[in-house]
C-alpha cells in the first residue's frame, strides 16, 4: 500500500511507472503510470510543478529509459515530505530512485481527476 497515493484513490494496489517526461526546461516533471495493472488497469498522471531539484539514481547500470521498449518500473514506495516552504517527493522503484523538489503536485486519473496541492 502506498499511503502517499491514498488521497488520489491510488493507494491500495500495485502501481507501475510507465513514462517520465521533463517539460518547461525542467520546471515540470510528468510521471505517467498504471494503477492496479492486474485489475482496474487505471492510467494516472502525477505532475510536479515548479521543480527546483531533480535527482535520478538508476539501480542498474544497464537501465536506459530512452529506449522505446523500456520496461515499466514497479513503484515500491512514494514519500511526500514538506519542510517549511519546500516539498520533496521521493519515488522508490525496482529500477531507479527519483527525488524531486517541487512547489505543487497534481494527480489525474481516468475517468476521474483528483488534485492535491502541496505548499
Amino acid at each position: 500500500m502506498l499511503e502517499a497515493l491514498e488521497p488520489f484513490g491510488l493507494g491500495d494496489f500495485t502501481s507501475l511507472i510507465t513514462e517520465i517526461q521533463l517539460q518547461n526546461w525542467g520546471k515540470t516533471l510528468v510521471i505517467q503510470g498504471l494503477y492496479d495493472p492486474h485489475g482496474q488497469n487505471l492510467p494516472f498522471t502525477l505532475t510536479l510543478h515548479q521543480c527546483y531539484d531533480i535527482r535520478w539514481q538508476p539501480l542498474s547500470p544497464d537501465l536506459n529509459p530512452a529506449l522505446p521498449d523500456s520496461e515499466p518500473a514497479d513503484l515500491i514506495d512514494l514519500q511526500l515530505q514538506t519542510q517549511g516552504d519546500r516539498s520533496t517527493a521521493i519515488f522508490y522503484t525496482d529500477l531507479f530512485e527519483l527525488t524531486v523538489g517541487y512547489d505543487r503536485l497534481t494527480c489525474h486519473t481516468t475517468p476521474t481527476s483528483l488534485s492535491l496541492i502541496s505548499a
